[in-house]
């Protein structure tokens, strides 16, 4: 079972000897968790697999605010975080493309254009997932506004207080996907508006019921004792400057 983001903490601070936090704060931990997180994922990724379709007489792709979050930039093909592309898909050998990109547009490099809309398979580095928490202590809410199927915005209502933070699990009563909130909302009179990723996969009734829940870690064990050592590494190079301070101006 993957470990949380505390269990992590508390291997790092162990690594420190400062359990307690009497040398290192907390904060200084959160400070730095995300910065390490990208270190270790550039050895060694989330994998993504994400079906996109192509438009009719045109190369390009456009990804989405969702395709796009947590990509790993600078690996991959051309440093665009996307390892490879399908296309055409499920072939025996597998037929995989090049790409160029721009912004949030891939070109696909084929000798012409695809003369209707089909599925393209591309093939995804992206930072690893490790939520602190979820922002709101009621995991409970529901649908306030029908959202239809390729929605990648939802109306909640039914909620607690606080926020929904990035990262958090969502899921929604005969839905059988779990979608991602890839941007923090504020909860405000019970209501939320969130981001979710990947999109809709089922339309969202209203009054159906949602679920919040932690992020489960993409870490592997490995991965795992890496980042509490790279993170304990991290806090105690940070502390190493107050030494020389001290020194400079007892001098």
């Amino acid at each position: 079972m993957s470990k949380t983001y505390a269990q992590i903490l508390d291997d790092a601070e162990a690594l420190l000897q400062d359990s307690t936090n009497a040398v290192f704060a907390a904060t200084e931990f959160d400070s730095l968790m995300p910065e390490v997180l990208v270190v270790i994922s550039r050895a060694k990724p989330w994998e993504y697999k994400l079906t996109k379709t192509t438009t009719a007489d045109s190369y390009d792709i456009a990804l989405t605010t969702g395709d796009l979050w947590r990509l790993l930039q600078g690996s991959g093909y051309n440093g665009t975080g996307i390892v490879k592309v399908e296309y055409l898909v499920d072939k025996n050998p597998r037929e995989f493309r090049g790409v160029t990109s721009f912004a949030n547009t891939l070109t696909l490099e084929l000798d012409s254009r695809p003369t209707s809309a089909v599925n393209v398979y591309l093939y995804m580095n992206k930072v690893h997932l490790l939520e602190k928490e979820i922002g709101t202590t009621d995991t409970a809410g529901a649908i306030s506004t029908q959202a239809a199927i390729g929605a990648t915005t939802l109306v909640l209502k039914s909620l607690g207080t606080g926020t929904i933070n990035e990262m958090t699990f969502l899921t929604i009563a005969g839905d059988s996907s779990t979608y991602c909130v890839i941007a923090q909302a504020t909860i405000s009179a019970n209501v939320a508006t969130v981001s979710i990723w990947p999109p809709l996969q089922a339309l969202a009734a209203v009054d159906a019921i949602v679920t919040l829940a932690l992020a489960g870690s993409t870490l592997d064990m490995m991965l795992e004792s890496y980042l509490a050592r790279w993170l304990a590494a991290q806090v105690a190079i940070s502390k190493s400057t107050k030494s020389y301070a001290q020194v400079n101006t007892a001098i």
